[in-house]
């Protein structure tokens, strides 16, 4: 409770669904905003509590295909389209980001990458496309590099979005 009370956002992804709902309660209880990236779990009942919970889903294609229309209306629904960007659906309406051209060398660990990139930026007061395009550099930075876990910092996050143009 004390570290749920001191938070400011709680991310939750790969849980069990019990522990997600469970969690995903409290920190709603706390007043702490509620993300969920729910993967391959997206399908299971179970875990539909916790995405009922959620101020923000993040959901990739081919989930949001099969899920998008499950996730609350008052939620934030963030798609990742891969390579080609993202985009946010929010209180009817739709932000897009195009994305970042990367040579891919794994992408182990790109969209949860992007997650902390999103979550980081709307922590530090960013509007949603400014979001979309963190997450983006963070996803593509992490596809450019092998392994699940890398090295991203905040200034090669800005120098890819200076790029931008």
């Amino acid at each position: 409770e004390e570290s749920l009370n001191a938070a400011d956002w709680l991310h939750l992804t790969g849980q069990e669904p019990g522990t997600a709902a469970a969690l995903a309660a409290r920190a709603q209880a706390a007043g702490v905003t509620v993300s969920v990236d729910p993967g391959r779990r997206v399908g299971e009942r179970g875990y539909d509590p916790v995405v009922e919970r959620a101020d923000v889903v993040f959901l990739n294609d081919r989930e949001a295909a099969s899920a998008l229309s499950s996730v609350p209306p008052t939620a934030t629904a963030v798609v990742k389209h891969g390579a080609a960007g993202a985009e946010v659906r929010v209180e009817g309406r739709t932000v897009s980001h195009v994305g970042y051209a990367v040579d891919a060398v794994d992408t182990t660990g790109a969209g949860d990458a992007f997650a902390a990139g999103y979550i980081a930026a709307r922590l530090d007061g960013a509007d949603e496309r400014t979001a979309l395009s963190t997450g983006n550099a963070c996803g593509a930075l992490a596809a450019g590099q092998p392994g699940a876990r890398v090295d991203i910092t905040w200034e090669t996050v800005r120098s890819l979005q200076a790029d931008e143009g």
